[in-house]
């Protein structure tokens, strides 16, 4: 089994902060112009030249409107608003990106090593509708240059062929003709040893996933693009399946440092938007 290593301050961790937002990046940007067609006003504005609360300076105009909500609410709440503000909005997003650079930012800060969160598939909706990628920033804080106490982290809930890294189809089938048909498409179960279910699915006749035909050495976006097409490829064994299994797609990474980030391609939440398909994070701040 993958062990995964990783510097935390205590095993008992915070609740995580997020936040979502919609930014547009340009020059010579129209505020008042943007704010009145999108009918919102937006969170806040800088011109090229200005400086950040971080003493940073803008290299070009910025528009920006983020979610008000408490950033103890989860992700999936974030983005649910900013869809509910801005879904009608898309002919004129469209008109924007002639000129401008339209971008999604997601945020996740945990005082912890590690943070798992869901995202609906109405709330992927956002990112499809406005054809926009999933661009998820990740701070893992906390004390790390006090106390620096090593904790090596088996992930003792999944079992052994299971895997811990990248982007992986998951299936839990609870009907014996859906299984077979997993086993067809090349799903590979996840029975413990001893043929134990794991505690976590129990009364699930078998869990199940896919990694995708030689994705190991390939990187999240290609990974999500292979299982896209897998899904496309084979969209009415899954629709006939659908009733009697559920279906997650599972990102697992791990980032080397304190800061960092993972960017999903849109082009890759076509065919599990479709299939009605949501997606689960699970991100590790992992020690090399």
């Amino acid at each position: 089994m993958k062990r995964v290593q990783f510097v935390m301050k205590k095993a008992v961790l915070s609740h995580p902060e997020f936040s979502a937002s919609l930014r547009i990046f340009g020059s010579n940007l129209d505020f008042d112009l943007i704010s009145h067609r999108l009918e919102i006003q937006p969170t806040e504005t800088h011109r090229a030249g200005d400086r950040g609360a971080s003493s940073r300076e803008y290299e070009e105009d910025f528009w920006c409107l983020e979610s008000p909500l408490s950033r103890l609410k989860p992700l999936n709440d974030h983005v649910l608003w900013l869809r509910g503000m801005l879904q009608n909005r898309r002919a004129f997003l469209n008109t924007v990106k002639e000129n401008a650079n339209v971008r999604s930012f997601c945020s996740v800060n945990t005082d912890g090593a590690h943070c798992s969160f869901d995202l609906t598939v109405d709330a992927l909706r956002f990112f499809s509708e406005l054809e926009l990628n999933i661009e998820l920033s990740t701070i893992f804080g906390g004390d790390f240059q006090q106390n620096r106490e090593l904790i090596t982290t088996t992930l003792e809930h999944l079992p052994s062929d299971t895997p811990v890294e990248g982007i992986f189809l998951e299936a839990i089938a609870r009907e014996t003709q859906a299984i077979i048909q997993l086993q067809d498409l090349g799903f590979r179960s996840s029975i413990l040893q001893g043929g134990q279910l794991d505690s976590e699915f129990a009364g699930a006749s078998h869990r199940w996933f896919l990694t995708g035909r030689g994705t190991e050495a390939l990187d999240l976006d290609q990974q999500l693009r292979e299982i896209n097409n897998f899904l496309s490829k084979y969209t009415d064994i899954f629709r006939s399946i659908r009733e009697t299994t559920d279906l997650v797609i599972r990102c697992k990474q791990t980032i080397h440092h304190e800061t960092g980030g993972v960017d999903v391609f849109v082009g890759g939440l076509l065919e599990p938007i479709a299939l009605n398909i949501p997606f689960h994070f699970d991100l590790t701040l992992g020690r090399v």
